[in-house]
């Protein structure tokens, strides 16, 4: 074997090293939780083990907040539609 094929897999294996070491920093970034994320989670186990609770909270809040408020939010975000609105045509009044 000479030295520059020697010299080329050397190079090869410094250069799938460092692949491998920049796909297991990817892995290890995409495995980890943040905080918030850690949150949201308990929260929706929380709400699917105990409905009657989760319920109970939403409805105090709601009440708190205003059922009104959370509707025209709601609605800002075009989570619940519009209302239809009905337009009652009104006859002249006529003056005698």
């Amino acid at each position: 074997m000479d030295s520059g094929c020697l010299d080329d897999v050397i190079q090869s294996m410094k250069t799938s090293e460092a692949a491998i070491a920049e796909i297991t920093t990817l892995v290890r970034a995409a495995a980890t939780v943040s905080d918030e994320q850690k949150f949201i989670l308990s929260a929706m186990s929380l709400a699917t083990k105990h409905p009657r609770i989760t319920w109970a909270i939403i409805v105090f809040l709601l009440g708190l907040f205003g059922v009104n408020n959370a509707l025209d939010i709601l609605k800002t975000f075009q989570i619940v539609p519009e209302p239809p609105r009905l337009v009652v045509p009104v006859a002249p009044l006529v003056v005698q």
